[in-house]
């Protein structure tokens, strides 16, 4: 109803999907836990992410040379729209579907930090923090690899069948398509990572300079 209207208008589609999701988000939490620091360091956590992931992907984008038109889809729209961003669409698809999985990690590791402080009030920056990045690399033990599945799930008919010709790996990991999937695997488990540290640090910060 707003998103993809507003990206035929000529909206940049980077800009739209992390305001986008930024809406969702604080909605979300809110409806989750209210109003509070929990959600403040969850909510922070996760634009820091999501800015990383995209970050990450436009570089690797452009060091491969990706343009965002490897689907048969993404060509149909660009002959009808010209005037839409390929790249800016294949940019905002990496943060629509990292979102989910950012916002599980940074919710439960500032969670974690809620109860944290709650059981000791004199828990300081440090302890706060090794306890978050704790917590969150033990997320991550699992976390990580939800995002790759996900992406090899749906390609494994194009594994199958290239498998079946007898290509090589190298022909196959420079295909267009499968590029594409690499730097949206790699994009959004880096923006995924680097939510724990961020969340760690700010839920630390605001926790440990806590008052009642």
């Amino acid at each position: 109803k707003v998103m993809v209207p507003l990206m035929f208008k000529g909206y940049n589609p980077v800009f739209l999907s992390l305001t986008i999701s930024l809406i969702i988000v604080i909605i979300t939490f809110l409806l989750i836990s209210g109003w509070n620091k929990k959600t403040l360091i969850a909510l922070l956590g996760t634009l820091g992410g999501l800015v990383i992931a995209i970050w990450v992907s436009y570089l690797f984008a452009k060091l491969s040379y990706l343009i965002g038109l490897s689907t048969e889809e993404s060509r149909t729209l660009f002959y009808k729209h010209p005037e839409i961003d390929s790249q800016g669409v294949f940019f905002a698809g990496i943060i629509i579907g990292a979102l989910g999985a950012v916002m599980d990690v940074a919710m439960s590791i500032a969670s974690h930090l809620t109860e944290f402080k709650d059981v000791n009030e004199k828990n300081n920056f440090n302890s706060l923090f090794k306890s978050g990045i704790q917590v969150g690399k033990d997320i991550m033990g699992t976390m990580s690899n939800t995002l790759i599945f996900a992406y090899v799930g749906i390609s494994l008919p194009l594994l199958l069948l290239f498998h079946d010709f007898g290509g090589t790996y190298k022909n196959f990991v420079n295909l267009n398509y499968i590029a594409e999937e690499i730097v949206r695997s790699l994009g959004g488990s880096i923006g995924l990572v680097t939510v724990v540290p961020i969340t760690a640090i700010i839920g630390a910060f605001l926790y440990s300079n806590h008052k009642k």
